[in-house]
């Protein structure tokens, strides 16, 4: 079995990356120090949430959507490896344990518990047990 990682990276290396001639950001602070936000174009909204429309500037608290986009992730690390016999409680071990993605979501889980942030925002970031 590849690890999800190394294929993530095999698969990215032969995708066009732009260049740029200057940096457009600075060092980012350790992530204990940092405030973090999911930012996208994709219009996520919850069911109770009211919709965007064109060009619509706004934004939305988005919490039960996380769920769906760490599943996104885990499904998407999954589909680029071979999990032989996983299944269940090892794919999602695996998913946590041994891929970056795994433990970059399970470290802004517990950073922004930390930081008692309103619940939605963390808590569907990992499974409860995590």
């Amino acid at each position: 079995m590849q690890l999800g990682d190394q294929a993530m990276r095999d698969h990215g290396s032969g995708l066009p990356v732009p260049t740029f001639d200057e940096i457009a950001f600075t060092e980012p602070p350790q992530l204990d120090e940092s405030t973090v936000a999911i930012v996208t174009s994709a219009a996520l909204h919850g069911d109770d949430d009211r919709s965007f429309s064109v060009g619509d500037a706004s934004y939305r608290v988005i919490g039960a959507v996380v769920h769906d986009i760490r599943t996104y992730y885990e499904e998407a690390a999954l589909s680029l490896v071979d999990t032989g016999d996983l299944d269940g409680r090892a794919l999602e071990a695996w998913f946590y344990e041994s891929t970056e993605a795994g433990k970059l979501l399970l470290e802004s889980h517990r950073t922004i518990q930390a930081q008692d942030a309103p619940a939605p925002v963390w808590f569907y970031m990992a499974p409860a047990h995590r």
